[in-house]
């Protein structure tokens, strides 16, 4: 499939992010986004999507612009999800946009740095608060109904804002949980971060969110995700904490972020 430049002609292939001939960036030429909004900074391209910070024309304010392939994965998952979605930590849903073939998230944009880029030392007491404010999160998301399990809780989705409050961002492959399915119909996540069963043993849980935030904990403290290597000086009920969360038997960890939490506040 072949994609046409609106402002020179040049014909390329349809995954082109910009032309080849004159640099126009393709995606923002959906029908009504350049109107509405201008594009600021590229800010990365993943597997199925590319995302782009922008302003709206009208109010300058800043958001945030995903775009992927109509009827991908994460068109199929993403959109039903946050559509949803009304938790101040987790960043709204402002409209939609698309074509025959591209579908354009717009989201509010987060100020702050992901864990994985922030230069503030995470000594355990902040570790334990991002656990904690993570715990919160994941409460909200789980009770839902049906419950959604976000399945990619890694440090470049979790956003701190220069107030310390955690934001949870990227539910691309996030799915809403069946009682009905016996495993995933698609395996997707981050090696390290996810559990075993999301490799397709069977259907994630929210146990699963469990495992990863229990990795994320270990990785902030020690920046690695081998739990073997938690020792002292780190406190040992942190590392128990963590042990239990990563369990590889989800039977084996916390039943729900409610006992995670309890037991980060002892």
């Amino acid at each position: 499939m072949k994609i046409v430049c609106f402002e020179c002609g040049q014909e390329m292939s349809a995954s082109a992010v910009t032309c080849s001939l004159c640099g126009t960036i393709l995606l923002l030429q959906l029908p009504g986004f350049s109107e509405k909004y201008e594009a600021i900074e590229y800010l990365r391209s993943g597997k199925q999507s590319v995302a782009f910070v922008i302003k709206n024309r009208s109010s300058g304010v800043y958001l945030l612009a995903k775009f992927f392939a109509k009827m991908s994965a994460v068109d199929s998952g993403e959109i039903s999800i946050l559509s949803n979605l009304d938790n101040p930590a987790i960043p709204k849903l402002v409209e939609i946009l698309e074509t025959e073939d591209t579908v354009c998230i717009v989201r509010e944009y987060v100020i702050g740095a992901s864990l994985d880029k922030r230069s503030v030392s995470m000594d355990e007491t902040l570790v334990i608060d991002i656990g904690i404010q993570l715990c919160d999160i994941l409460t909200y998301l789980h009770n839902l109904t049906p419950p959604v399990i976000h399945r990619d809780i890694k440090p470049q989705n979790v956003i701190l804002d220069d107030e310390l409050k955690v934001h949870l961002i990227d539910f691309g492959i996030s799915r809403k949980y069946s009682s009905y399915a016996l495993k995933d119909t698609m395996q997707f996540g981050t090696e390290g971060f996810m559990p075993p069963e999301q490799y397709g043993f069977q259907q994630t849980d929210c146990r699963a969110d469990i495992y990863s935030l229990g990795i994320l904990l270990c990785w902030l403290l020690t920046g690695k995700t081998d739990t073997d290597i938690l020792t002292e000086p780190i406190n040992q009920n942190l590392i128990n904490v963590i042990k239990k969360c990563t369990a590889f038997a989800p039977e084996n960890r916390y039943p729900s972020v409610n006992f995670v939490q309890e037991a980060l506040f002892t």
